[in-house]
C-alpha cells in the first residue's frame, strides 16, 4: 500500500541488502526508480567510507548534484554540517 514513508523503508530494505528485484516483485515500483535508489545507497556509502578523511571534491560535487544536503553529508562522514 503506497504511504508517504515508503521512500524510506524502501532505502532501508536496500541498505540491508534487499534486492531491486525482490522490492519490485513486493511492492510493483517500477525497477526504473529502484535503480535510482540503488545509486543513492552505493553513494551513501561511498561517501561513510570516507569518515574520518577527507573526502575529494568530486566525490562531494556528485554527492550535492544527487541532493545530498550538509546535514546528510556530515551525518555520513561523522562531521558536523558547519
Amino acid at each position: 500500500m503506497p504511504r508517504p514513508d515508503r521512500v524510506f523503508a524502501v532505502l532501508d530494505a536496500l541498505r540491508s541488502g534487499a534486492t531491486p528485484e525482490s522490492i519490485s516483485e513486493t511492492t510493483g515500483i517500477d525497477r526504473w526508480f529502484l535503480d535510482r535508489f540503488v545509486e543513492v545507497v552505493a553513494l551513501e556509502r561511498e561517501i561513510a567510507s570516507h569518515a574520518g578523511a577527507e573526502p575529494d571534491a568530486a566525490l562531494l560535487r556528485e554527492a550535492k548534484k544527487h541532493g545530498f544536503s550538509d546535514e546528510d553529508l556530515g551525518r555520513l562522514l561523522g562531521r558536523s554540517a558547519s
